[in-house]
């Protein structure tokens, strides 16, 4: 049986203090949030390794030092509002819970949503909400929102995400750029968007952010 626990540790000392995670909210909230909850039986011994794991339908659990570098630099506070897309079984939902005032967690597919639930009950999140939505579409009726995270990598620019953000907002996300992908905060201010890379990364690409195939004639 494997002790879960110790790997949570060793991923906080060797994946994340080593590169450049050094914020004490991210490293107490991954810390104590157990990644194997939200991963199936036949997945949960890989819940440590510093990698992606696909669930299928095109989502997955984010690597650690991706997720970890990018919570980080979204800077969440207790006051934020919180907008979650494509979290799947909810582990970045529950993550943002813990730090912030509320979430909305949204995905297409309510049987992960449901299991979403069941997780942040057993956590006790109360502040966290879970919503079937187009992940493209977000959840304007919710709008704005301090902090969006968009579980997974992404071809195109999220136009209607970024339009849900408030004054001052951040949008996390990896940008999917040919060989090599980029984690990314856009933020707005006075109602510009701006961009910062944050480390270069890898995720697995959402099927609902890829570029429209361009027909060669």
């Amino acid at each position: 049986m494997m002790d879960f626990p110790a790997a949570r540790r060793t991923m906080v000392e060797n994946q994340l203090r080593t590169y450049d995670v050094f914020d004490y909210n991210t490293l107490d909230v991954m810390g104590a949030l157990p990644r194997e909850m939200f991963l199936p039986p036949s997945l949960k011994m890989l819940a440590y390794l510093d990698q992606s794991i696909p669930l299928g339908r095109g989502r997955s659990l984010m690597s650690p030092l991706v997720f970890g570098r990018l919570l980080q630099a979204l800077e969440v506070g207790k006051a934020d509002k919180v907008l979650d897309v494509a979290g799947a079984t909810g582990y970045s939902a529950a993550a943002f819970g813990m730090l912030s005032g509320s979430v909305m967690a949204i995905d297409e597919d309510e049987a992960e949503l449901e299991t979403a639930r069941r997780n942040f009950e057993a956590l006790g999140l109360g502040n966290v909400v879970a919503a079937l939505a187009n992940v493209t579409e977000g959840c304007p009726k919710h709008a704005p929102y301090d902090v969006i995270f968009i579980n997974g990598a992404v071809e195109v620019e999220p136009k209607a995400l970024l339009a849900q953000l408030g004054d001052g907002g951040r949008l996390g996300v990896v940008l999917a750029t040919g060989s090599a992908g980029r984690a990314v905060v856009y933020r707005k201010n006075g109602g510009q968007i701006t961009v910062t890379r944050i480390v270069d990364a890898e995720a697995v690409l959402l099927p609902s952010f890829r570029k429209p195939v361009e027909f060669q004639f």
